[in-house]
């Protein structure tokens, strides 16, 4: 075969697999920054409903110390126990009849305390939780930012490159 022939296959070979790679990367890159788009967007959807359930959780902690307080009114005689109107039938009926004031007064105690025990575990936990996904997530935004970075410098490497390419092309066109 014509050396001038092979070298010219060689050629077109090279540029063929160039412009599979050419092609892989640009798709790639795309790819990844849609793909960053999408977890910006899914992380600020996680934040959002994360605020949003805890300002919930706040609103109802309100609603609570508010409750505690008309009770304390209550037991200071702030108030005639009879004008207090219950929030519901259940405890409405409770309270009715003979009921053992000191047998609920004991039990409410005994409760309201494991429910605060209940909840500081649950703050724990979760002050625990965003600590821990807050590491995780500051570790990861250095990586991704040193990987970018690395991006950049081979982007930079590689761009001489294809202007030089693409300015030999067009020369070869020219002067065919």
């Amino acid at each position: 075969m014509d050396p001038r022939g092979t070298k010219r296959k060689h050629s077109e070979s090279v540029q063929d697999g160039l412009v599979v790679e050419l092609t892989k990367l640009n798709n790639d890159s795309a790819n990844l920054n849609s793909d960053m788009k999408a977890a910006n967007e899914d992380f600020a959807m996680m934040c959002k409903s994360m605020t949003d359930r805890q300002a919930e959780i706040l609103t109802r902690g309100l609603f609570l110390e508010e409750q505690h307080r008309r009770v304390i009114e209550l037991l200071n005689g702030g108030e005639d126990v009879v004008g207090v109107t219950s929030t519901g039938d259940e405890e409405r009926a409770r309270t009715s009849g003979n009921t053992d004031i000191r047998k609920l007064a004991r039990e409410s105690d005994e409760s309201l305390r494991d429910h605060r025990v209940y909840r500081e575990i649950e703050l724990q936990e979760q002050e625990k939780l965003f600590k821990q996904y807050k590491r995780m997530l500051e570790q990861n935004m250095i990586e991704m930012r040193e990987r970018a970075e690395i991006i950049e410098k081979q982007r930079r490497l590689l761009s001489p490159k294809l202007i030089q390419l693409s300015r030999s092309e067009a020369e070869g066109s020219l002067q065919k």
